[in-house]
């Protein structure tokens, strides 16, 4: 089977950011981890779409109820999730998790883009929240990755699509 060119995939790719957009920014936080926006910018360009990967997919603000969390498992990140710098999360977690569910679900998309899933759940383990796993706390919160969910357990907080 034959490799399409990029020429062959400008359609679908023009289609999709006019159609799709949350779908084509869903690829985002994997074009950023893997140094590709300047290489994908160039795609746009080739394929005659007047835009950049930026101005398609701007980024936006982390959820509000991450602004607690975030900068806790940011800490906890430099110490290499250390039991004790995760657990001075657990009660921002918990809380989150009793009063602000869904607002908390946010983050599944930027966890599993970022291959961070094993990490969170293991800080939701080590909080002791029942569940215990973000696929069993967020089952109904898609997986794949989206330019609008709060950070994630590898990169900086307040940056969306990057982990806690």
């Amino acid at each position: 089977m034959q490799r399409p060119t990029v020429a062959q995939c400008c359609p679908a790719i023009s289609s999709a950011r006019i159609f799709e957009t949350a779908c084509f920014c869903s690829a985002k936080a994997d074009i950023l981890s893997q140094h590709a926006q300047v290489f994908f910018d160039n795609v746009l360009a080739f394929c005659g779409i007047p835009a950049t990967l930026e101005t398609i997919c701007p980024a936006q603000q982390a959820a509000p109820c991450w602004a607690n969390i975030a900068p806790c498992l940011e800490a906890a990140k430099v110490q290499n999730y250390a039991t004790a710098a995760v657990e001075m999360c657990c009660p921002a977690i918990s809380n989150i998790m009793i009063n602000d569910s869904s607002c908390f679900c946010l983050a599944k998309t930027d966890v599993v883009s970022q291959h961070a899933q094993p990490i969170f759940n293991d800080i939701l383990t080590t909080c002791k929240i029942t569940g215990t796993t973000l696929d069993a706390l967020c089952p109904d919160t898609p997986s794949s990755p989206s330019s609008t969910t709060p950070p994630t357990p590898n990169t900086t907080p307040s940056t969306p699509g990057t982990p806690p």
